[in-house]
């Protein structure tokens, strides 16, 4: 996975930008320097309940484990918590939640009884409830056969809210955890346990309770929104929580602690798994000679099925008839989708499996390749209906001049047969076309216009699905086969000979290079010490005299470069370090707002880096070392610091 990684972090890696921030201080009252917050401890304490897995899992040394329990510990490590697992049965852990003896617990299902003394993050999960009979019951469907008859479930489970809510006429027998409740069914006692389904078949699993089955229908109107839960009104530690969550769900976490957990649970080796894909795009997929899907994403699917043991089937069609059938579950996957947010809130996104750049391509001779959005206007555009490229410029309301045709070989058609200025396409679909058609009038634009990273797609409830393939492309990246594939598709191959013998024949050629270099170094050396004498000591006033004016400045300012102080005038220093006991330089700017602000904070950041000009003046609070606050109003603009761009 190393390589995929890689690939991905290439993609976010944009140059560094420098922020100036200039505090005008606004002053309400003197009492505003002696308001203090309440504290904000990264040291918590969380309850963890036995026997629920794979949720919450307490080993035999105590230790604890689980995807509920390892995915709050990947937010307190995001977040820079220091998480202290308590551990006991779940009406243990949550009556200690409730008198405030622990901050936090990982599992919790979000019901309305509860909402009353908790206060719960983002669902992370949510799942249905299943009812389990012996194997010898066969008149069982749903809740309603169980009427009059005996319910085990686990005691304050949100199983026996539910079923308390309902007012059905059911004998609860409650337990202290369901491994004891199924233990009393498969030994004749009681006529069902109700809970949730992971959780029943890891237990019968682990139990070896083999004369037990669940029921095929899963509760009507009974669905688990598992969140972390924190105690009423601790706003704090919630606002972390959910942030937290937020970061990993982005960064991947969240999906290879999924697949760790849950993927062998949800997908038996045996179902065939239905792939969709664009039928004619070349050379990432597209139905070949032979009439058989080919391509790079189709390869690249059979080699995921093939290392994790899936069964895959390919249904290849235009581009908008695969949405379609995504959408309506008549597929479960879609092997190539570019990424965009405005999908990722429809759709289920893997790793990146490739990026690939949006080129405009036109007539040589007649127009140059545009390579921004304002070169477009006023041209006949043409491009492939539902891709990334025509919703981008639907977005950007480049609707007027705009064509939209069923795939992006026949846009590229359409320019070289004049009907169209400029062809929105992939660049490599461009090149594919060129090089099969022997086509030479074509120019593709340097610069792309957009570039994407394209992902298996998978619907938003087939996170199991998409987790495995996350998987599979991990192994064929490390058994090589990754890059082979592209290779196949994207490169050449050579022997090792040759490109030994080419690596060898560049080291010659920088050798000489730099013994050229060093000979005109030394000449040059020689004059330009007297200029950088004369040089330095005119820097040395200029910066004097620079100096002078930002710290007798009657503004708090300072320079921030990656998230961190890189230089800091008089008026700043006294505001935010008043004990002067410390220098600023180096510490993260961030630990100067509430934990709360860092979300909001880390945006203006980005939005200053992507738009290069002055924010508006914000107003905000900052926290001192001491714990007092100050409210400031806050400007930010973009400068050049130490020669680098901002």
């Amino acid at each position: 996975m190393q390589r995929i990684r890689l690939l991905s972090l290439y993609l976010r890696l944009l140059p560094i930008k420098i922020l100036v921030i200039v505090f005008f201080f606004v002053l309400f009252s003197s009492s505003l320097f002696a308001h203090k917050p309440a504290t904000f401890t990264p040291e918590i304490l969380v309850g963890c309940e036995k026997d629920y897995p794979p949720f919450c899992i307490v080993k035999k040394d105590n230790s604890v484990t689980g995807f509920s329990v390892e995915l709050f510990k990947a937010v307190a490590k995001e977040m820079k918590l220091k998480p202290k697992f308590v551990t006991g049965t779940w009406k243990d852990v949550k009556k200690k939640l409730e008198d405030g003896h622990i901050d936090a617990l990982p599992l919790v299902g979000r019901t309305p009884e509860r909402e009353e003394i908790f206060d719960f993050t983002i669902p992370y999960m949510t799942l249905m409830g299943a009812i389990i009979v012996r194997d010898d019951e066969f008149d069982v469907s749903s809740l309603h056969n169980l009427i009059g008859k005996e319910i085990a479930v686990m005691k304050n489970d949100n199983t026996e809210e539910f079923l308390l809510r309902n007012k059905l006429d059911l004998k609860l027998v409650t337990y202290p955890t369901f491994t004891e409740a199924l233990k009393q069914l498969s030994a004749g006692k009681h006529d069902a346990v109700v809970l949730q389904k992971f959780v029943g078949r890891q237990l019968i699993k682990e139990n070896n309770l083999k004369n037990l089955k669940f029921v095929r229908n899963p509760v009507s109107g009974f669905h688990q929104d598992f969140c972390f839960a924190v105690e009423e009104e601790n706003k704090k530690l919630l606002a972390v929580l959910n942030e937290g969550l937020s970061r990993i769900i982005a960064n991947g976490t969240y999906d290879f602690l999924h697949s760790k957990w849950f993927a062998d649970m949800e997908l038996p080796s045996d179902k065939m798994i239905i792939v969709g894909g664009d039928n004619n795009f070349p050379p990432f997929e597209f139905i070949n000679e032979n009439n058989e899907p080919d391509g790079y994403n189709v390869d690249l699917v059979r080699a995921v099925a093939s290392a994790t043991g899936l069964h895959v089937k390919f249904e290849l069609a235009t581009w908008p008839e695969t949405i379609k059938k995504l959408e309506k579950n008549k597929i479960d996957l879609i092997q190539g989708m570019f990424y965009s947010p405005e999908r990722a809130r429809k759709y289920s996104f893997s790793v990146p499996h490739s990026v690939t750049d949006y080129v405009a391509v036109t007539i040589k001779g007649k127009i140059s390749p545009p390579e921004s959005l304002k070169e477009l206007a006023g041209l006949k555009l043409v491009a492939q209906k539902d891709d990334l490229m025509h919703e981008w410029l639907i977005k950007k309301g480049m609707v007027d001049n705009l064509e939209a045709v069923d795939n992006q070989l026949t846009a590229i058609k359409e320019v070289v047969a004049d009907k169209y200025d400029c062809a929105l396409v992939s660049r490599l679909t461009a090149l594919y076309y060129m090089k099969k058609h022997g086509v030479k009038n074509l120019a593709i634009a340097e610069k792309p216009l957009i570039s994407s990273k394209y992902c298996f797609v998978t619907s938003q409830s087939q996170k199991g699905l998409l987790a495995k393939f996350n998987e599979g492309l991990g192994m064929i990246d490390e058994s090589g086969e990754y890059i082979n594939i592209q290779n196949k598709w994207f490169g050449v191959k050579h022997s090792s000979f040759l490109k030994y013998k080419k690596i060898l024949n560049y080291l010659y050629l920088i050798i000489i290079i730099l013994v050229v270099l060093t000979f005109f170094g030394i000449l040059w050396n020689q004059s330009l010490k007297k200029q950088v004498a004369s040089k330095t000591h005119e820097l040395k006033e200029s910066e004097e005299q620079y100096r002078s004016l930002i710290d007798g400045a009657p503004y708090a300012i300072y320079v921030q470069t990656d998230g961190r102080f890189a230089y800091i005038n008089k008026k700043a220093n006294l505001l935010l370090n008043p004990d002067l006991n410390s220098s600023l330089i180096g510490k993260e700017v961030l630990e100067f707002f509430h934990p709360e602000k860092h979300f909001e904070m880390s945006w203006k950041i980005l939005e200053l880096n992507a738009k290069n000009s002055p924010q508006e003046p914000t107003r905000t609070t900052i926290i001192r070392p001491d714990n007092t606050s100050v409210i400031v109003e806050l400007t930010s603009v973009p400068i050049k610091f130490s020669g680098k761009n901002g």
